[in-house]
């Protein structure tokens, strides 16, 4: 399926237009290129998200506010598969490896 056209049947059975939703069509996007498991819970997350749009939850400009609460159901689903994951003996390695990799401390901004 053509994920303009499940971001359009998803919108329309929330009595919104496309481009109401269409912010979410890289997700849509991400969703039909993963596996079912995955698939399923990034389109939830969208249905989710068109949802509160029609109950006024989100600001029409904010889209912010929209990318914010994906993130944080994101967030949440990783949560919930993290902690019942148990680190193998490479990631225990690799913990190991990190002071030497970085021997001045790691910071992220330094990437930029």
């Amino acid at each position: 399926m053509d994920a303009k056209n499940l971001l359009q049947r998803m919108c329309s059975r929330q009595g919104l237009s496309l481009s109401r939703g269409s912010h979410l069509l890289p997700l849509v996007e991400r969703a039909l290129h993963s596996p079912e498991s995955v698939r399923n819970r990034i389109l939830t997350m969208v249905a989710n998200s068109l949802a509160r749009k029609v109950n006024g939850e989100e600001v029409e400009q904010a889209t912010g506010t929209t990318q914010e609460d994906l993130d944080q159901e994101v967030l949440i689903s990783v949560a919930r598969v993290m902690h019942t994951w148990t680190p193998s003996a490479r990631v225990h390695e690799l913990e190991d490896l990190l002071p030497d990799l970085f021997p001045e401390g790691f910071d992220p901004k330094s990437l930029d």
